[in-house]
């Protein structure tokens, strides 16, 4: 809560002051004399005090806390000189923490923080100093910790001024109070209306006046007449039952609170699609897998009731809940993964393609992440003794030589440890600590062995001496947040401010919060790896309000920057404390930290196991809302582990100490976002955090994600493409990509005419750039649809490219013996037998023009043709972006004699259908910019024929009835048996670019009886 530097100083100061009249530190005179002389007091010497508070601040002990006594003394004391001459201390100065006030500025701060954590708590305080121990489950307590989480000097010395009040400073710092027990609200009764009872008539009783007759009176002795007193019936009166009416009613509207969640499935729908090779044998298959989902709605409600109370004249008091008004919050569309389903499709077998191992970089863009130079492509070079100093293995476990050989070790990124400091001057840390902080006013260097270790594992240098760390060319930026006895959250908020400002790519946390036993009793188990909290205030707010201190780390990490921290050692099932940060959730359902959170747990690679002492990948519910846990994320989709058991790294003393825990295992963390962040430098942090988790390895024993989260840090598979690789089809990096796929089936296209495929800038799942080589997307085919040899004569070569029913053809005689035949027709599927599916467009239909001219002189015959082909595309989600027509040519000549009766023999020379330019433009992804922009080249790709096949060939036909054998002839007549018999025989050249010559032959032998 306070700590010794404002204490001390401070009070030293005022009591100094107030002994010495005012005049201690030379400063002294009447008070609003002008000008007047500021003077630093700085530490104030109490030793000579013995007036005052001057025991009070000897008592004080050294360990950079104050204890419970001291808080009470220092609060009484302020209570007993609460008149103190405010105009004397502001002609001094005093140094709190680093920051320079002025003492009144001071005075009043420290009035103020009394009134926060004292006043109306000295029963607390009071049983804290006489017990020795604290009640962590008293409200109190949890009160104290929120106070002191959002503490604020500035506003501290506004309240101890009278400016501000306690409630203003927790209802603007969001102070949760323990809600009051809600009544029990009663099935409303209706009121019974009052009885009106029937009015009773009663009898009216006349008295009937006694006529007494005169009677004459003779004076005679009477005797005494004893008279016999009459009872007298008593009158019972029938009870008359009160009438009840109704006296007051009013009206109460409770503040809204949630009711309930309302689901509502959709449609199945596809979540993803994704391209997978798998090498099968000698073969690269290639499927793709289509993840289908069915979505739900998810619809908050909230309600707000309103109830009538009615006050009755006989004292009765009845509630009903009259109104209840629903607030709908807009629906969030949710993807359940219990509802996803998988469809594997099979697009392409090869025996030559390309497995993801074979992308490579390009060379490096001067926009880009640029790799380090001098680097070696041996994953074996980086394994030196300072890669396993003494036996560390918190960089061979999770791959950093492969990550270093492919020239990513950290250089040019910046990260914060955020820490108790580091000695500068150690070997292994002084050239690669750039900047220091010191947020605590101790020094950077006092009482830094835990951060010193800290700032080694992640990024020692890389020199011959000692170890080195995970990024070993960092820049460190060293952040001084604790003095060594506890951590300060807060200050690593200013941390990761500063961070910010130096566009740190990460800030390293090795510290968690011990949890309380209110929380530890409060934790229930839902299901496995899943828990809550029934806690007042951890339970809906998470402890020690993390929700509210995410959205503090969220406003000082900024957009760039990833939280590292590490998970804890209290061997928990689940970590919760600051961890649930990362799973901390707004009002309109998302992640307040959008992702940039990393939680570390401790791996032993001794025992290949997560350490027993490591806090594990469990969930306790950050928002609990009326039994619903409203989190948009659990822990286990945060948590990665790496090798924190038995690490050596730096020392305060300038040598070296070997530590275990979380707090080693995230710095190997922190190391590695600085490494990919050298290569990725235009990812956004929850990018980072995103590649540093999705490429876990999780082959390890016994893997379970409650328990293991997303596995081992791996920066093999991290520096690799991940995900589906595809084209960008739109300007932007976050735009839509299309997968490599397909091909072009084409004749004759040799791989010179495709350099302009040769580097293409592909994207995987995290917007990285790698380039690929799609010169090899073409398989040539034959497309040749007849042989003049085999047909004996001149054909059409072009009728056989064309759909039976969308083909005409028209002669027209030029001479005698010549003719030009035209004809047009449409193909489905391809061009001149060439097809193209995927990244290079899809051919969908053509429309060809053509003319054969044809010439016959006796046995000699010849024909050439000439054809325009317009073809239509389907150009989306590939690079094509417009198509020239197709212009191919044809030719024959031959000639043929009959050698006897029957009987014909040939020989021709042809040239099948060639095309002779066929112009296609792609825009080719080359590179991309920081900023996300993708840039493009546009390409022409003539996809004609690099040579031209020539055939030769002969033909021998005759009649089987001539076949000029006289024993043969008469029995084919006398059965009647007609028919011929053909033979060919052709060479074929340039088929395709790769063949050169291909021998055919063949007999026919056609009968009819």
């Amino acid at each position: 809560m306070l700590s010794k530097s404002f204490t001390t100083v401070l009070l030293a100061s005022t009591t100094a002051l107030a002994a010495c009249g005012g005049g201690g530190g030379g400063g002294g005179g009447t008070p609003g004399t002008t000008p007047i002389t500021i003077t630093n007091l700085g530490s104030v010497n109490t030793s000579g005090i013995s007036s005052g508070f001057a025991s009070v601040i000897q008592q004080v002990s050294q360990d950079g806390m104050v204890d419970a006594k001291e808080t009470v003394e220092v609060f009484e004391w302020v209570n007993a000189n609460s008149n103190i001459d405010t105009a004397e201390l502001a002609k001094y100065n005093v140094d709190i923490n680093g920051t320079t006030y002025t003492l009144k500025q001071a005075w009043n701060m420290l009035k103020g923080y009394k009134a926060l954590y004292y006043d109306g708590k000295e029963g607390f305080w009071s049983a804290l100093v006489d017990s020795g121990e604290y009640n962590d489950e008293n409200d109190t307590f949890v009160e104290l910790k929120q106070l002191a989480q959002n503490d604020d000097p500035n506003f501290a010395e506004a309240i101890g001024k009278g400016e501000k009040t306690v409630e203003q400073f927790k209802d603007e710092k969001g102070i949760v109070k323990k809600p009051v027990s809600p009544p029990v609200v009663e099935e409303p009764v209706e009121p019974k209306p009052p009885v009106v009872e029937d009015p009773v008539e009663e009898e009216p009783v006349e008295d009937t006046p006694v006529v007494e007759e005169p009677v004459e009176e003779t004076p005679v002795e009477e005797t005494p007449v004893e008279e016999t007193p009459v009872e007298e019936e008593p009158v019972v009166e029938e009870p008359v039952e009160e009438v009840i009416s109704v006296v007051s009613e009013e009206t109460r509207t409770e503040a809204e609170y949630w009711l309930r969640l309302d689901k509502v499935s959709l449609s199945e729908e596809i979540l993803n699609t994704d391209v997978e090779s798998v090498q099968e044998g000698d073969y690269l298959v290639t499927y793709r897998v289509t993840t289908f989902v069915t979505p739900e709605t998810h619809t908050h409600v909230y309600a707000t009731d309103t109830y009538t109370t009615t006050t009755y004249s006989d004292n009765s008091v009845v509630e009903e809940l009259t109104l209840q008004a629903l607030r709908y919050r807009d629906p969030v569309t949710k993807y359940p993964t219990a509802t996803q389903r998988v469809e594997r499709l099979e697009i392409a077998r090869d025996s030559t393609g390309k497995k993801q191992d074979d992308y490579v970089e390009e060379s490096d863009h001067a926009d880009m992440g640029t790799r380090t130079p001098g680097y070696v492509a041996d994953a074996g070079h980086y394994q030196t003794d300072e890669f396993a100093y003494i036996s560390n293995k918190q960089l061979s476990v999770s791959n950093f030589d492969v990550a270093y050989s492919r020239g990513w070790t950290g250089k040019g990124s910046t990260i914060v440890i955020a820490d108790t400091g580091a000695y500068t001057g150690h070997a292994d840390l002084d050239g690669n600590i750039k900047h220091t902080k010191d947020f605590t006013g101790t020094g950077v260097a006092t009482s830094s062995n835990h951060g010193t270790h800290v700032a080694g594992i992640a990024g020692a240098e890389k020199n011959g001496v000692g170890m080195h760390g995970a990024a070993f060319d960092a820049n460190l930026a060293i952040a001084k947040v604790s003095g060594g006895s506890s951590y300060s959250f807060s200050n690593a908020i200013k941390a990761a401010s500063w961070g910010k400002s130096l566009g740190s790519a990460a800030i390293n946390v090795s510290a968690e919060m011990n949890y309380d036993s209110a929380f530890r009793k409060s934790i229930v188990k839902q299901a496995e790896g899943v828990y809550y909290s029934t806690h007042w205030y951890y339970g809906e707010h998470g402890y020690n309000g993390a929700v509210n201190e995410a959205v503090k780390w969220k406003a000082a990490l900024g957009d760039e920057q990833v939280l590292v921290k590490a998970a804890g050692n209290a061997g928990y099932d689940y970590s919760a404390g600051m961890n649930q940060m990362a799973t901390a959730t707004d009002a309109n359902g998302n992640l307040i930290l959008d992702g940039q959170m990393i939680i570390v747990g401790n791996y032993d690679k001794n025992n290949d196991m997560i350490n027993g002492s490591s806090n594990k990948a469990g969930t306790v519910c950050t928002t609990m809302q009326n039994g619903v846990c409203i989190d948009a994320a659990q822990i286990k989709d945060y948590y990665i582990m790496a090798n924190g058991t038995a690490i050596t790294s730096t020392a305060e003393n300038g040598g070296y100490v070997t530590m275990s825990g979380t707090s080693m295992a995230a710095p190997v963390v922190t190391g590695a976002v600085a490494v990919l962040h050298q290569m990725w430098p235009h990812m956004k942090g929850k990018h980072l955090v995103q590649l540093v988790l999705v490429t876990g390895n999780k082959d390890i024993a016994g893997y379970d994600e409650n328990v293991h989260g997303q596995g081992l840090l791996d920066m093999d598979t991290a520096t690799r493409p991940v995900g589906a690789t595809g084209i960008p089809t739109t300007g932007r990096t976050n735009g839509g990509v299309s997968a490599v796929a397909g091909g072009a089936n084409v004749a004759g296209v040799a791989a010179s005419q495709m350099q302009a495929l040769t580097s293409v800038m592909v994207l995987d799942s995290f917007e990285r750039d790698f380039y690929i080589d799609l010169g090899d997307m073409t398989q040539d085919v034959d497309t040749r649809t007849a042989s003049v040899a085999e047909q004996m004569g001149a054909i059409n070569y072009f009728a056989g490219y064309m759909n039976k029913d969308q083909h005409v053809t028209v002669p027209f005689a030029v001479t005698e013996n010549s003719n030009l035949e035209v004809g047009v027709g449409e193909s489905t599927g391809h061009y001149l037998g060439n097809s193209f599916t995927g990244t290079l467009g899809t051919t969908t239909d053509s429309n060809t023009v053509y003319a054969n001219y044809n010439y016959t002189n006796g046995g000699f015959y010849a024909q050439a043709g000439i054809g325009y082909t317009d073809v239509n595309f389907d150009m989306n989600n590939s690079m094509m972006v417009s198509a020239d027509n197709v212009v191919s040519t044809t030719a024959t000549a031959g000639y043929e004699f009959a050698p006897k009766e029957g009987h014909t023999m040939g020989f021709a020379v042809s040239q099948p259908v060639t095309v002779e330019s066929a112009k296609f433009t792609y825009r080719v992804p080359t590179s991309r910019t920081l900023d996300g922009n993708v840039n493009t080249k546009l390409q022409t790709v003539d996809f004609r024929n690099s040579d031209r096949e020539i055939d030769l060939g002969t033909y021998y036909k005759f009649d089987i009835t001539k076949t000029g054998i006289k024993e043969v002839d008469t029995v084919t007549n006398m059965l009647g048996i007609q028919g011929n018999v053909k033979a060919f025989a052709e060479l074929r050249n340039k088929i395709d670019s790769v063949s050169e010559i291909e021998k055919r032959g063949g007999i026919n032998l056609n009968l009819r009886f």
